[in-house]
């Protein structure tokens, strides 16, 4: 791969390649006969399995420089603000987190939930097993999460919760948002395996300490 991109990225943007020359044979566009150019030529294993960094679960510490409110509260844009504060308090991937919508935040028999799915189009998850739902955290609630629901609901009817956003097609809703907040905690804590999918390993490790399956 060229320099700078990482194996398994590679592996990912390779294999989409193939899948176009795939198409295009299906479709009669390039000889049946001819193998693919693109077969043979993913990275092995073990040398993804090399490149992919370990994140870290954040620090006490660590949250409190992410969020000091001289430095946090001067971000513009809704995303910068509610996507870091969805993935402390639920742990979500952040292409999930920043492709919700307004109708993926409602209320079931007398409950705030977060509803995690793609159903949308531009969407995308992990795996089938990623569609969930959860009960939304209460410090999100007093923080004014629906207030800023309700105001996207006002100004551009039901849609994503950051409507500005565009879908990528390698890493959907999150890669604006993910640019940001690693480029941010990359800044802050000048730490290289504590960026914004550490939210996720704090949160699962919470869940571990307090017994929680």
């Amino acid at each position: 791969p060229k320099q700078g991109l990482a194996p398994k990225t590679f592996n990912k943007r390779w294999t989409c390649l193939g899948v176009l020359f795939k198409d295009a044979k299906g479709a009669g566009h390039y000889p049946k006969t001819e193998p693919s150019p693109t077969s043979g030529h993913l990275l092995k294993k073990r040398a993804v399995k090399r490149s992919v960094k370990s994140w870290l679960a954040l620090t006490p510490e660590d949250l409190v420089t992410i969020f000091d409110p001289d430095v946090f509260l001067g971000w513009v844009k809704p995303h910068e603000f509610w996507v870091p504060l969805i993935l402390l308090h639920h742990g979500p991937r952040i292409g999930e987190a920043s492709q919700l919508s307004t109708t993926d935040i409602r209320q079931v028999d007398g409950v705030w939930i977060v509803s995690v799915n793609h159903d949308a189009a531009g969407t995308t998850l992990k795996s089938e097993a990623s569609t969930r739902k959860v009960p939304l955290h209460p410090a999100l609630i007093e923080l004014g999460l629906l207030v800023y629901v309700d105001e996207v609901r006002r100004l551009v009817g039901n849609g994503f919760l950051f409507p500005y956003l565009r879908p990528d097609p390698m890493n959907g809703m999150g890669k604006v948002p993910g640019a940001t907040l690693n480029g941010y905690m990359a800044r802050r804590l000048d730490h290289p395996r504590k960026r914004a999918h550490s939210f996720r390993h704090t949160v699962n490790q919470r869940l571990r300490d307090g017994k929680v399956s």
